[in-house]
């Protein structure tokens, strides 16, 4: 029997030519003896229409629109897309990514063999429009620890699930306008159901210099205070520092607050390589001068022999610091 399969692309209709090579990489997809009838769905969450391009597919019945609200976030335009799906297989398609042609053959196939509720597959990045990178390859032995913390393949574009499942877990939260899938795949962990890794690389994400959800973001940060308020209670006490770090990294991101980077170097040191690297970023992007100026001072000392100078003054400097740091404290405690 061949395989039905929904399909749900929610757009905030920012993208109008992602959108379209989106669409056109669902129609073009192989099908084999195995894939039937597909039953492509836009879920529209904006107050524009859709481009006319969009609309003429619509009209020729090559796909069905949604209307989804006006920018009500992705997990309600994705919930309302599968409410009007037609087929009990559904797989989803963030709006600037597209698929490989094989990808519902594949990826059917897995669901079919393995009896399982839910497939996903490998990844490309594309960081700019003609060079793309490995991504992170999918694990079978995934856990709510790599879910919620760590960067794993599972995303809105590399999984195909059943539907009644997808209901059982009341779909994607709608309180969460990012991070939803880490929400997502965490309740379909606690849940015990069975899911199977595709190891091959099916998905083209889209990760050029754009507006994205996933960059640090006053949404972002709220979604994730609200993620560890829902899951703290399961996590052990390692992946709540390992947690907590990620959320402040990502709120001093979002801030750009590079006092807000020192205070993280000294309260995580085993994390110092990627705090350094984005407080560099931080001061290179925001005080390009200073930086400059920074650099050329210390090479400067280093080829003139004086930098074990500077070094010296330097330390002596904050050794006198801490002395009457230390003199002013031992004095307020005694007079208390």
């Amino acid at each position: 029997m061949r395989l039905a399969i929904s399909v749900v692309i929610p757009t905030a209709n920012h993208r109008p030519h992602k959108l379209l090579r989106a669409i056109q990489s669902v129609c073009q997809q192989a099908r084999g003896a195995l894939i039937g009838p597909i039953d492509l769905i836009v879920s529209n969450n904006s107050s524009r229409l859709l481009p006319p391009a969009v609309v003429a597919l619509a009209q020729r019945r090559q796909l069905r629109i949604v209307e989804s609200g006006a920018q009500r976030g992705v997990s309600y335009a994705r919930n309302c897309g599968v409410a009007a799906t037609r087929y009990e297989t559904v797989a989803f398609l963030d709006d600037d990514d597209w698929w490989e042609a094989t990808f519902l053959l594949e990826m059917g196939q897995a669901l079919r063999e393995q009896q399982v509720d839910l497939v996903w597959c490998g990844r490309w990045d594309w960081k700019t429009e003609s060079s793309k990178s490995p991504g992170i390859q999918p694990d079978h032995s995934v856990t709510k620890k790599n879910v919620l913390i760590e960067k794993t393949s599972l995303g809105g574009s590399n999984i195909m699930i059943s539907k009644g499942v997808y209901i059982q877990l009341g779909g994607f939260d709608e309180k969460l306008l990012t991070s939803e899938d880490r929400d997502f795949f965490t309740r379909f962990l606690n849940q015990n159901y069975k899911f199977y890794a595709v190891q091959n690389r099916l998905v083209n994400v889209d990760r050029t210099p754009d507006v994205r959800l996933t960059q640090p973001s006053a949404d972002k940060v709220a979604s994730l205070h609200l993620l560890y308020h829902r899951y703290a209670a399961e996590m052990s006490a390692e992946t709540k520092r390992e947690y907590l770090f990620k959320l402040l990294f990502i709120e001093t991101l979002s801030t750009q607050s590079s006092f807000g980077l020192i205070r993280l170097l000294c309260t995580y040191p085993h994390k110092q390589d990627k705090l350094k690297q984005s407080l560099k970023t931080m001061i290179c992007d925001r005080h390009p001068r200073f930086y400059m100026l920074a650099r050329w001072g210390i090479r400067t000392t280093k080829a003139t022999g004086i930098w074990k100078y500077v070094s010296a003054i330097w330390q002596c400097f904050l050794t006198i610091r801490r002395y009457f740091s230390s003199e002013t404290s031992f004095k307020t405690g005694s007079k208390a």
